[in-house]
């Protein structure tokens, strides 16, 4: 694999290309289904059906997800994930079919139920394969930007596909389409990193049980225990202001933002252009945070700094009256969202021994997912009964709260990142 940072590279590299488009494509699933669920709900049932389903499907599957990633880790990548994702799509689909067909929709929800709980978490194994594969810091960092930005790209396609199977085919069609496009995503990640050329082969194909290389220099930063290792400083400081960031951005000011828009500027379709300055901005700093020269300051400043612009860009959207600090504000989120989630899966490398990587980077998208969940479910109810501006004042309260806590990190030393290094290069299997 080539040591180069340059996005071209990176995407024309034989190992990383391929990957890179079937975890993309695997991506679909993650946008398709859930869309879907709504959109069949909301055409043939009720909207409270709607809403539950969908819910249920990411706070089940969030939940889980740390547990999903252990038995990844426990058993290897390759045995887990394709079985995992057929009896997901097994249980889900056939849960919503025979609710179709005349069932209660118990039986969808106990469809959905189940097979979230063993959905894959899929992308937090290709996350923890580009930190394995990455030469050089930069390409890391590199790498970690080239996924979540087309990442982006790809939840922004989902919804357009959905549509045009709503509008072809009938919106139940969303639903198998999209299983099936996460079944043969995660086929042919397992394919493309097992290969016995990939510098990732040994990552897929092994357990990665065993306990890790103990030394008292990395132990203060590394997590060795399973029961501990969410009570941990770098746990508790990069998990939380992801569900801050969950709370402001999946789900809070998604609702919000169409009441504060018809009541600030009197039309609450303005919300729709708040929420793609957000979801642009994300974009651009992702792609100039793949850029950035590495060394020059610690990925846990870097973290900590995407931290504070998000809960600035809430707080701007808190005092503002008026088009300008809504711009401003939504500026703010967007450029500090995606280059948080790049800088928190560049870190897990340096935080927690290779056995955590796969649950670390599940439980990074749990939390957020959660945030979102939780968020979605509260300020529905919370806006009818306290208002927009208390709602927003308790959003931005919250967001303040849980992004104060990346304080909690750790510093690591040159030596210490030297040292991780060398004790994951000796615990891998000649591929």
């Amino acid at each position: 694999m080539t040591s180069s940072h340059s996005y071209r590279r990176l995407i024309i590299d034989r190992e990383i290309g391929p990957l890179l488009f079937a975890a993309n494509f695997g991506r679909l699933s993650g946008g398709i289904v859930p869309f879907g669920l709504v959109a069949f709900y909301s055409d043939r049932q009720e909207y409270i059906h709607a809403g539950v389903a969908s819910a249920v499907l990411m706070v089940v599957s969030s939940l889980t997800a740390p547990y999903k990633g252990r038995l990844i880790t426990r058993y290897s990548p390759r045995a887990t994930i394709v079985p995992m994702s057929l009896v997901f799509a097994l249980l889900l689909g056939t849960g919503v079919t025979l609710n179709a067909s005349g069932a209660s929709f118990v039986v969808a929800m106990a469809g959905i139920v189940s097979g979230a709980a063993v959905a894959p978490p899929t992308l937090a194994v290709v996350r923890a394969i580009w930190t394995n594969v990455a030469e050089t810091p930069a390409t890391n960092r590199a790498l970690h930007a080239l996924d979540s930005t087309t990442e982006e790209l790809t939840f922004a396609i989902s919804p357009l596909i959905t549509s045009v199977l709503w509008a072809t085919g009938g919106v139940f069609w969303s639903i198998p389409v999209g299983l099936c496009a996460g079944v043969l995503g995660n086929i042919a990640i397992v394919v493309l990193a097992s290969r016995r050329e990939a510098s990732s082969h040994a990552l897929m194909t092994r357990p990665l049980s065993g306990p890790p290389a103990s030394n008292e220099l990395f132990e203060s930063v590394s997590v060795t225990s399973k029961r501990s290792i969410y009570f941990q400083p770098a746990a508790v400081g990069l998990l939380l202001p992801m569900v801050g960031l969950g709370i402001a951005m999946g789900g809070g000011l998604s609702l919000i933002l169409p009441a504060w828009s018809g009541q600030n500027l009197g039309a609450e379709a303005i919300s729709g252009v708040l929420l793609s300055v957000v979801s642009f901005a994300g974009f651009l700093a992702g792609i100039a945070f793949g850029k950035l020269p590495g060394g020059r300051v610690a990925a846990r400043l870097q973290y900590q700094g995407a931290v504070a612009l998000v809960a600035v860009g809430v707080l701007l959207f808190m005092v503002s009256e008026g088009i300008v600090l809504a711009v401003l504000g939504a500026s703010c989120v967007g450029v500090g969202m995606t280059p948080m989630f790049i800088a928190s899966y560049m870190m897990v490398g340096d935080y927690f021994a290779d056995t955590s990587h796969t649950e670390i980077n599940a439980a990074l998208g749990s939390s957020f997912n959660i945030g979102s969940g939780i968020a979605t479910t509260v300020c529905g109810f919370a806006l009818v009964v306290l208002g927009t501006n208390n709602v927003l004042l308790a959003l931005t309260i919250c967001t303040i709260a849980l992004a104060a806590t990346s304080v909690l990190l750790p510093r690591v030393t040159s030596a210490q990142t030297s040292l991780k290094g060398v004790t994951a290069d000796a615990g891998k299997i000649d591929s």
